[in-house]
């Protein structure tokens, strides 16, 4: 799945993660003996290190939809004076 994912790059947005349940599933994962859902979470960060625009993230959508992937919300991940408003994934 990761591969699939990974070609939705663009925008200066690129992928850094992939989960399923909680649990790493891309990059460096052998998943082969995980029980996997098909619900998976993606986080992309804007490779300037900047915050993603609005319309990167609007755009980075539209090619998932494009790819036929389905997707069921979004969320903005956000620093407060440089430090994480959200919990890092597994591995990071």
């Amino acid at each position: 799945m990761g591969w699939k994912i990974k070609a939705l790059e663009g925008d200066g947005l690129e992928l850094r993660t992939l989960s399923n349940k909680g649990l790493k599933a891309w990059p460096d994962m052998d998943t082969s003996g995980m029980h996997l859902t098909d619900q998976y979470r993606c986080r992309f960060r804007n490779m300037s290190g900047k915050p993603a625009s609005h319309a990167a993230v609007v755009a980075l959508v539209g090619r998932a939809q494009a790819q036929g992937l389905d997707f069921t919300k979004t969320e903005n991940l956000y620093l407060f004076d440089g430090v994480p408003g959200f919990t890092l994934s597994q591995g990071q």
